[in-house]
């Protein structure tokens, strides 16, 4: 199961991983900290928990007891921004290694299950900020996971106990006894 903060956490592993640099300067984007030294990324979820097919309920059985949670595969879309000279090659980085086993060990690594499955090419988004030209460029990373609800505990069993049993005696109804028991 991944949440929002599951999803962003992991795409800052990978981008540390596939594009080198320290996880601090991977920030969330809208983060009205300080700005790291350039090169640095920002991360913002631009969409997140859109349905890939059916969602599913999943019961988990113990002893007597039940737990019920809804279930289903998500996607969504991040951006990357790179801010600094290398900008641009850092993102294409990245972007190069989205199907190397190395980088997705890492997202593995996590137990989220969230998954890397493409990117759009990096755009340049230079421009002039305060009073120099700040070197700039932006990508989509999509992604798949798991969600899922909470598990809350279903209704307990019932168990119900009956004997059955015939005599000799074919006279009804004194040749029927019934007793035993069954969970329901």
């Amino acid at each position: 199961m991944a949440t929002r903060e599951e999803v962003i956490q992991a795409v800052r592993q990978w981008l540390a991983h596939t594009t080198g640099l320290a996880l601090a300067k991977i920030i969330i984007g809208g983060d009205a900290g300080t700005r790291p030294a350039m090169p640095y990324i920002t991360v913002q979820p631009l969409s997140i928990h859109a349905r890939i097919g059916t969602d599913e309920i999943e019961y988990v059985d113990v002893g007597l007891t039940q737990t019920e949670s809804g279930v289903g595969d998500r996607r969504g879309s991040v951006q990357v921004s790179g801010y600094g000279t290398s900008a641009a090659d850092l993102l294409d980085q990245a972007a190069l290694s989205v199907y190397l086993p190395t980088a997705q060990a890492v997202l593995t690594a996590l137990g989220t299950d969230v998954g890397i499955y493409r990117t759009t090419a990096p755009l340049d988004r230079s421009q002039l900020r305060d009073t120099g030209f700040e070197t700039s460029a932006v990508m989509d990373v999509f992604v798949t996971y798991r969600s899922e609800t909470t598990p809350v505990t279903s209704p307990h069993a019932e168990t119900l106990e009956f004997k059955i049993s015939i005599a000799d005696d074919p006279t009804p109804p004194a040749n029927i006894e019934i007793e035993g028991s069954v969970t329901l």
